[in-house]
């Protein structure tokens, strides 16, 4: 089954994007989010001054993406304040359900491979934003949020996906998604590296990044003031927390810690497909397939995404988060010289 995911095209212009994600995702917000407890657990910090600092440095540094959130909210028909409030939630509040997992694979092509877990009451009703210009993107969106923080290719040929990571004990200055939004913009993977590091007041976020073209797949784990970046070598996975150095400042959930180490165990053996992987169910751990009613973080599997990057070709395919149907598939050819 393919091509079943919804693509909305947006043009370029930050204001007008915003108001086309807002009217897709306006019927969903309306009748399943404002309902959420999270939703509301965020909308008490709207008004507060923190997060209109948040909102000032937006404003300054990312005047288009400030636009774009403008836009969004109206398309939503709700107040800008509780928009940005929601799209500043893993900054807001630590234990957000943003989950996800993914795989790590070098090699030629390099393999990234990515379940992207979110509130179970948004299954099914995501969908594929597509900045069709020379220098656009397409991302996979969830209604009431702007592009970026899940997973995305941009047309320069960016693979990215992106991990939810729980740091505590700093305060931010940049929202960590509109730092995410901001990535797709970039051109190559040394721009992505140079905005993470000018900007690492953040919540917390890791990318899984690499480039046709480009020999590196970059791990980053990026927020609370730091950007570390890691050139993978062998196979690896990543959960929901910090792995590559010491960090006493973040919560690990158990889900996460199980994940990790589930993912570490099958690459060891990589006797397996990517999507395998992503679909494997521990009996004894908590899954990295997550469709339990009981998921202890709150989050469920929306969707998969694999994507194999290359020489000269990037191509994707992304999964149903419920089954192993594929809802859409594609790829493009990037010339040998590009980028430089």
């Amino acid at each position: 089954m393919t091509d079943e995911l919804e693509i909305i095209t947006a043009p370029e212009k930050s204001f007008e994007l915003g108001l086309v994600l807002g009217q897709r995702g306006r019927q969903t917000v309306h009748e399943k989010l404002v309902h959420e407890p999270f939703w509301k657990h965020v909308q008490n910090h709207a008004q507060s001054e923190f997060v209109r600092q948040l909102e000032k440095k937006t404003a300054e540094y990312f005047p288009d993406i400030h636009d774009e959130l403008k836009g969004l909210a109206e398309g939503l028909d709700l107040p800008f304040e509780s928009i940005f409030a929601w799209n500043c939630r893993g900054d807001i509040l630590v234990n957000s359900p943003d989950g996800c997992t993914t795989l790590q694979i070098p090699g030629s092509p390099i393999i990234i491979a990515h379940n992207e877990d979110g509130l179970p009451s948004l299954d099914q009703t995501c969908f594929l934003i597509d900045c069709a210009e020379e220098s656009g993107f397409t991302s996979f969106c969830y209604p009431g949020s702007i592009p970026g923080h899940s997973f995305a290719w941009t047309r320069s040929g960016l693979a990215i996906t992106i991990n939810n990571i729980r740091l505590t004990d700093f305060i931010p200055d940049i929202p960590r998604m509109v730092l995410a939004r901001a990535v797709l913009n970039c051109q190559d993977l040394d721009a992505v590296v140079g905005l993470l590091e000018r900007h690492t007041l953040s919540g917390g976020f890791h990318y899984s990044i690499a480039q046709v073209g480009r020999t590196e797949l970059l791990s980053i784990e990026h927020g609370g003031g730091n950007c570390h970046v890691t050139h993978i070598q062998t196979p690896t996975g990543h959960a929901n927390h910090v792995s590559t150095v010491a960090c006493d400042k973040q919560l690990i959930t158990q889900s996460s810690e199980d994940r990790y180490a589930r993912t570490q165990e099958l690459l060891q053996q990589f006797s397996q497909s990517p999507l395998d992987i992503l679909r494997d169910k521990a009996k004894d751990k908590l899954p990295i397939w997550r469709r339990e009613d009981d998921d202890p973080d709150d989050e469920n599997t929306i969707a998969s995404a694999i994507f194999n990057v290359g020489n000269d070709e990037l191509s994707w395919q992304i999964y149903s988060g419920s089954s192993r149907d594929l809802l859409h598939s594609g790829k493009m050819t990037i010339p040998a010289s590009h980028p430089s």
